[in-house]
């Protein structure tokens, strides 16, 4: 049975470096991971000297496609993404009636503003930037879409990760057992998205 693991949540939460974590790795497995940053640093380099806009455009365009062609042959993956939008959502659909199973993992810090100063560290240092008003701007809409994906994954994993370098495991849930939430969210938002993944949890399975 292929796989769809989604490793999603607000610029800046550390995405990246849970989903390199021994934890994550072992959770998932060795799948090929899809990433639109990555691409966009490639771009950068190959088509010098592109714009960094159009090469975010270019990337997303990229790994939309790269998605949709590894659902077409059924290859289990991982993908990294913001998810301040709904256009997962489909693909998610789509791999479904593929007989994919759903894995989410989703990594937040407990504050916008934590996000775009972490944000604009990472490029003071020479990594990958994004405007700290489209950061914190795209932290609500990221939040609110957990509860849609949680409840259409067979495998749930919500990580605070706050403190960095030492994330908090929050809520999880496995293929076929209910819910268990670990340890309290601490952010009255996420919270709120909690309770509003739990009060639907079995709603969407097949």
């Amino acid at each position: 049975m292929p796989w769809m693991w989604f490793i999603a949540g607000p610029n800046g939460s550390g995405k990246t470096t849970i989903t390199r974590s021994t934890r994550i790795k072992e959770l998932i497995g060795n799948f090929a991971c899809l990433n639109a940053d990555d691409v966009t640093e490639e771009l950068l380099v190959k088509y010098r000297p592109i714009p960094r806009p159009a090469a975010n455009l270019a990337a997303a365009t990229i790994v939309d496609g790269q998605v949709d062609g590894t659902i077409e042959v059924s290859q289990s993956f991982v993908v990294e993404t913001v998810l301040s939008s709904p256009k997962y959502r489909r693909r998610v659909r789509v791999a479904r009636k593929a007989g994919f199973e759903i894995g989410f993992v989703f990594v937040y810090t407990r504050s916008p503003v934590q996000n775009a100063l972490r944000v604009r560290q990472r490029a003071l240092a020479g990594g990958h930037d994004v405007p700290s008003n489209v950061v914190q701007a795209r932290w609500p809409k990221s939040i609110r879409n957990f509860p849609w994906f949680a409840n259409r994954a067979e495998y749930v994993l919500l990580i605070d990760n706050t403190a960095n370098r030492n994330p908090r495991e929050i809520l999880e849930k496995r293929p076929g057992q209910p819910w268990v939430q670990i340890a309290p969210a601490h952010s009255a938002e996420i919270e709120a998205v909690i309770q509003k993944a739990l009060s639907v949890q079995d709603r969407f399975h097949r």
